[in-house]
């Protein structure tokens, strides 16, 4: 019996002067059952920017008072 199951991401938000491995301990130990259960996986990304879009790094920096329109 194959299901569709939905998928679910779960974020871990953590300062810029957090170790990745302290990331990593959350998503194994708070969310490793679920992960197991549903044949998912689990990534930690040091830095979302790599992956945003230049509209959503223009927001952020935006955001954080970083960005200048010059």
């Amino acid at each position: 019996d194959r299901k569709v199951w939905p998928k679910i991401n779960i974020i871990i938000l953590k300062t810029s002067a957090s170790d990745v491995d302290s990331a990593n301990k959350i998503l194994s130990e708070d969310f490793g059952g679920v992960l197991r259960t549903f044949r998912g996986d689990g990534v930690v990304i040091e830095d979302i920017k790599d992956y945003m879009s230049p509209e959503e790094l223009e927001l952020f920096y935006k955001y954080k008072g970083l960005y200048s329109s010059k």
